[in-house]
């Protein structure tokens, strides 16, 4: 769906059960932020990902697959629909339905103040 249309403008990436688990580089992170990307909503991410993700500004809300496929089927159904993402609340909403992610408190902290290492 990313190379579609409705949603090239889209900075919340919702990614499936292996995005994140092979690359411990600080490049795909940054390959992220430069396609966009804002947040990556999944079920699972590795250590040195989710941490590279942090340090450089980039969200990764980690939710259970279910709610990704949930998420997946909104989107399929309305092309070019929005997601919000709360850091603040550790939320994201449709216009529907609302679904609390996971996120550790310092690097949501970190993310909040603007504590980042950007590329």
């Amino acid at each position: 769906m990313i190379n579609q249309p409705a949603y090239a403008d889209g900075s919340i990436l919702v990614a499936g059960p292996d995005f994140g688990t092979g690359s411990s580089r600080e490049h795909a992170v940054w390959a992220l932020q430069n396609y966009g990307f804002k947040v990556v909503i999944g079920s699972r991410f590795g250590d040195i990902f989710r941490s590279n993700s942090g340090k450089a500004g980039l969200v990764i809300a980690t939710v259970p697959q279910e709610v990704v496929e949930e998420l997946w089927a909104y989107l399929e159904a309305n092309p070019g629909a929005q997601l919000e993402v709360c850091l603040v609340d550790k939320e994201i909403s449709t216009p529907e339905k609302s679904y609390p992610f996971e996120i550790d408190d310092y690097t949501r902290q970190r993310l909040l103040e603007g504590w980042t290492t950007s590329a």
